[in-house]
């Protein structure tokens, strides 16, 4: 990821200072825009980040986009970047535990007390057998900062947690210094009332988190990392275009019950995580019959259960 704070120099991916909250350049609101494959000092110059694939610990598949440029408000938004060496072998609880309360002091120390939309990339997410998997083991650590910070798993923002490529654990959080509102999907249970046969710490993420205005009206919202599961259960295992489209009934199904006037159009931003490249010319085609003028970035990862091969986000803005 690539970003810019203040007037400091430009930072690429590879040398990206961690850790640090990053203002972004004014605008009326939070806007993600994109190009198709070049990264220029101009888009870099006016932009919080650029998301890319290689950015994120995952391989590109296609869509009209190749990375994402977020921008918004720096009076309103920042974006923290956090990084710590995952090796496979190892249980991630502790790593994750610490990535949080670093998180928590950081947001807190200048201003940005709201958590909005988190993203985690976590290295060999199905590793290791039943309770050991590294995705439950993910969801330990997140559970025990929870609990050190006294805070609701009911009140956590939008999320996705996808698994990477390599042994970096990556965590992006978009924060606020107002807090957006969380919506849930009447078609799945809340992620943190999800029973024990899903490990001993339930998920703690809202199915999406709506951004406010200045008067608190809805300007946006950001759909959390969305499968092809109904009520707290996978549905079609193992098949990549019926899991697509369910997770695409899952989207607006939160679209829905933001009770707002959000369409899917040319404004819209998609990410697909898909499990098995082979998959992407089929699920690709059914993202866009469905959804034509949407903009899609497609990305080769890990989904947090063995059985699902699909994963789809969205940030919707109110136009």
């Amino acid at each position: 990821m690539a970003c810019r704070k203040d007037d400091s120099p430009l930072r690429t991916s590879s040398n990206i200072e961690v850790g640090k909250i990053v203002d972004m350049p004014e605008s009326d609101s939070l806007v993600v825009h994109h190009h198709p494959s070049n990264r220029d000092q101009e888009s870099l110059g006016s932009a919080l980040a650029l998301f890319s694939a290689k950015d994120l610990g995952l391989k590109y598949l296609g869509g009209d986009v190749e990375t994402e440029v977020w921008t918004a408000p720096v009076n309103r938004f920042g974006l923290v970047a956090l990084t710590a060496h995952d090796p496979i072998g190892s249980d991630p609880a502790a790593i994750v535990k610490q990535t949080y309360l670093d998180l928590y002091s950081q947001t807190q120390a200048q201003g940005f007390s709201h958590w909005l939309r988190i993203w985690q990339f976590i290295p060999a997410i199905n590793h290791g057998q039943e309770d050991e998997e590294r995705y439950r083991r993910f969801c330990v650590g997140r559970a025990e900062a929870l609990a050190q910070l006294g805070l609701s798993e009911q009140r956590m923002c939008a999320a996705t947690a996808i698994g990477c490529f390599d042994e970096t654990f990556r965590l992006f959080a978009l924060v606020g210094h107002q807090p957006g509102r969380a919506v849930e999907n009447p078609r799945q249970v809340s992620a943190w009332q999800y029973p024990l046969q899903y490990g001993p710490a339930s998920p703690a993420f809202a199915r999406a988190t709506a951004i406010l205005d200045g008067d608190g009206e809805l300007s946006g919202l950001l759909v959390s990392g969305t499968a092809a599961v109904l009520g707290h259960a996978s549905a079609h295992p193992n098949d990549a275009v019926a899991q697509t489209r369910e997770a695409m009934s899952n989207v607006e199904a939160v679209l829905a019950e933001a009770k707002s006037r959000l369409s899917l159009d040319e404004h819209t931003y998609v990410r697909v995580y898909l499990r098995h490249a082979e998959d992407w010319p089929e699920v690709y085609d059914g993202v866009k019959q469905r959804w034509p003028t949407v903009h899609v970035m497609g990305l080769l990862g890990e989904i947090c259960r063995d059985e699902l091969l699909v994963e789809i986000e969205v940030w919707q803005p109110q136009c």
